[in-house]
């Protein structure tokens, strides 16, 4: 298993230069426009430079000129510089650090203007990889050849330890942002292998889920039994050439079947959010954005409980709003969001409010609705 556990994100988005440290199962927390979207995006951006290409993932978020911190006055652009440190069990001493640097060019665009994979184990350091400027140099295989400028190296070495480390995890990422609207009616059959960010091929991975284990299909349908109480199964079923998803309610002679079309956004919502947790195999990281959002505050607690087995299996990312999803989490895994001026700032909880909440005299989810949930003060 790999973790991700800290990175530097310059000059990206909201962000001036700030380091985020990562566990297990983390929690980001902060009002709206605050950044905690851009935090997670910050790994999403790397997800989909590997994935799709690194001028892709531009284009996807507006090109260079949406994705670099915008800032007073004008000029050009500063670089973007991103780091990722993981931590994995192939090599349970050592610290990978992957890096990549961006830069505007004067006709607009972009260029890689550095691209590092470093192995630091205990005092001794090993570069696997520099691409600077368009040439690239690999220790093992023995490369050293000239790149293009727009494209990264490491997605190229995926077969090739210990770069596969850092694939891997980028490749198998799943991020999360459900639209209930968008599920309600029949879906065309496509992949069951992993939900998409948008559970647009919600159907085929249930389908395939019920299909090749049962008990992660029961334990997903007792999961929405506490959101949405009386329902008591799942199935889909072929109509014409869509799938058609099918929730129970009750049992023997009151049983009723109904499609998506005829439940609550939060039941859509937490169906799709449990599938995502239950889908198979296991990917290295879940990020998703504010599950409790039209989910009965009683059902907090199953999805904290889902979450928190989860993180056992892959990372866990969690935007919310919610005091009681907050109530449900340990105050180490809270991290607070905050925005002064045009810029992000991101870090655990104030000391001095973490000894109101070990004391007993306030909760989290107190102090966040009173809106004392806040950084140390000068962070």
């Amino acid at each position: 298993m790999t973790r991700l556990v800290r990175m530097h994100l310059q000059e990206f988005k909201s962000y001036s230069s700030v380091d985020i440290e990562l566990g297990d199962l983390t929690v980001l927390v902060g009002p709206n426009a605050s950044g905690k979207s851009n935090a997670v995006d910050g790994i999403r951006f790397m997800s989909d430079a590997f994935q799709r290409g690194l001028g892709v993932a531009l284009d996807m978020r507006g090109g260079y000129g949406s994705v670099v911190r915008r800032t007073a006055g004008r000029g050009r652009p500063k670089d973007i510089a991103l780091s990722y440190y993981f931590r994995s069990d192939k090599f349970p001493e050592d610290l990978f650090e992957y890096s990549v640097t961006l830069g505007a060019l004067a006709e607009a665009g972009y260029r890689l203007k550095e691209e590092r994979l470093v192995q630091q184990s205990g005092d001794r350091q090993t570069i696997h990889l520099t691409n600077r400027d368009g040439h690239l140099k690999v220790k093992s295989p023995d490369i050293e050849i000239e790149m293009p400028q727009d494209r990264l190296a490491l997605p190229f070495l995926e077969n090739h330890s210990p770069f596969n480390i850092v694939y891997e995890f980028f490749h198998d990422a799943s991020f999360y942002t459900v639209y209930p609207d968008h599920l309600r009616g029949p879906q065309r059959p496509t992949q069951g292998y992993r939900l998409v960010r948008d559970a647009a091929n919600l159907a085929s991975v249930i389908k395939k889920l019920s299909t090749e284990n049962a008990e992660l299909t029961q334990q997903l349908v007792s999961d929405l039994a506490h959101v949405a109480p009386g329902i008591t199964g799942v199935e889909v079923k072929k109509w014409g050439g869509f799938y058609v998803v099918r929730l129970k309610h009750g049992g023997g002679e009151d049983t009723i079947w109904s499609d998506l079309s005829m439940e609550s956004d939060g039941t859509i919502r937490a169906l799709a959010l449990f599938t995502a947790i239950y889908t198979t195999p296991a990917g290295t990281l879940l990020a998703l954005e504010e599950p409790e959002l039209t989910i009965h505050p009683g059902a907090t607690k199953v999805i904290a409980d889902t979450l928190k087995a989860a993180s056992s299996r892959y990372q866990v990312i969690v935007t919310t709003h919610s005091p009681d999803l907050l109530n449900e989490f340990e105050p180490e895994q809270i991290l607070v969001v905050e925005k002064r001026g045009n810029t992000s700032h991101i870090g655990p909880v104030d000391k001095r409010l973490l000894d109101l909440v070990r004391e007993r005299l306030y909760d989290v989810g107190e102090l966040h609705r009173m809106g004392e949930l806040a950084l140390p003060t000068g962070e």
